[in-house]
């Protein structure tokens, strides 16, 4: 009992990443991020704006009615759609070390109609990023990036779309975290059967 004790703790302590992101869950409003949106809380029908809220449908009569990813009940991130490809609504600064991979995690939801979603770092979309995005309910949307240098960089959620009517988006709990080594999961590994070995001692 004590062997299987001992294996979740150093799980947790090679699994539990830090989020390198700030405010990934929205719950702090709208602070920790950047957007080339506008911030528009309260007139949500033009495009290329954005509100952190709690239900999509507070902001367009048009949009389905939910609530968030994290609680049901908690805030996200709502975003109407610039009809002009590059610009992010959501991006944030971090410092990564080149080379080493990171776990990107997002859950997104479309409050009006299927659309897509990219990833971006530094300006240009990533390879293999692109993800659908469902009216039906929040999925989750991962991707692995391998830093390419040391030094900040910025990660950014980049709309494909430039259609006025749909190019609708609501996003929440993003993360960021380091990949663990294989050298952590192989000290995982060598903690439990020390354990285990001297439990039989």
């Amino acid at each position: 009992m004590k062997e299987v004790f001992a294996f979740f703790i150093l799980a947790a302590a090679v699994g539990a990443q830090a989020n390198l992101l700030t405010n990934g869950d929205f719950e702090l409003g709208n602070t920790g991020f950047s957007s080339d949106y506008v911030h528009s809380p309260l007139d949500y029908t033009p495009e290329g704006i954005y509100a952190v809220d709690t239900n999509p449908n507070n902001h367009h009569s048009l949009w389905l009615s939910y609530g968030d990813h994290t609680s049901g009940a908690g805030k996200m991130l709502i975003i109407n759609g610039r009809t002009s490809i590059g610009t992010s609504p959501w991006y944030q600064t971090v410092s990564l070390v080149g080379g080493t991979s990171y776990s990107f995690s997002a859950w997104v939801r479309s409050p009006y109609s299927p659309e897509s979603l990219q990833l971006g770092l530094n300006g240009s979309v990533l390879s293999g990023s692109t993800v659908s995005v469902s009216t039906t309910a929040w999925s989750q949307w991962t991707y692995t990036i391998v830093a390419p240098s040391t030094g900040s960089h910025v990660i950014q959620l980049l709309p494909p779309s430039t259609a006025s009517a749909g190019n609708d988006y609501t996003v929440d709990d993003i993360s960021l975290r380091v990949v663990p080594e294989p050298a952590s999961i192989a000290s995982l590994a060598a903690g439990v059967a020390l354990l285990a070995l001297r439990r039989k001692k």
